[in-house]
């Protein structure tokens, strides 16, 4: 097997994933080897760099809200995910269908991350996610989208997206990512 040095985490946990997914493992097993991958990315922490690679000690100027923000233009989503997050104990601050009333949201507010769809009402979630950006620079966002629509992956990537998800919602690596993000980034 090659070694490579310097794989952020969240690439190393879909290789992760990705091998168990070719095994007959139960999913309490593919839970405990993440909360174990997890665990040791916290032993390094102070060894990382503020990007989560390997590197000098990265020095935390501000702490992230551990909060989630929703937008989805589905009903059904909103609820589901907002039950993935509560399950894990993480507080879902508001949730929309609009990606204006995000935008408006995020005005004055501050949210720890925000989870939005490619596809919303009132202004696609790449628009809504740039707009965002520009509000809240330090902001976490990961876009979830069609799995065949691999340009508005490749777009939300380019624009500035921490990470994306595709439906169906995996669960497990939806909570892996948030708390990933709200573990190694910082507000600068």
């Amino acid at each position: 097997m090659e070694v490579r040095e310097n794989v952020p985490i969240g690439e190393f946990l879909e290789i992760i994933e990705g091998l168990l997914s070719f095994t007959e493992i139960r999913e309490k097993q593919v839970q405990y080897f993440i909360k174990e991958i997890e665990a040791l990315h916290k032993q390094l922490e102070p060894y990382l760099a503020k990007d989560g690679r390997a590197g000098e000690k990265g020095g935390k100027q501000g702490e992230r809200p551990q909060d989630v923000l929703i937008v989805d233009s589905n009903p059904v989503m909103r609820t589901n995910l907002s039950s993935i997050f509560e399950s894990e104990g993480i507080k879902v601050c508001e949730k929309f269908d609009d990606g204006y009333l995000a935008i408006e949201y995020c005005k004055s507010h501050s949210p720890g991350i925000i989870i939005i769809s490619t596809v919303l009402n009132g202004i696609s979630g790449l628009e809504a996610m740039r707009r965002i950006r520009e509000l809240k620079p330090d902001t976490c966002i990961i876009m979830i989208s069609d799995p065949t629509d691999k340009l508005a992956v490749l777009k939300a990537m380019q624009s500035g997206a921490s990470d994306y998800i595709t439906k169906p919602i995996n669960s497990i690596r939806l909570i892996s990512t948030v708390k990933y993000l709200f573990d190694t980034n910082t507000i600068q």
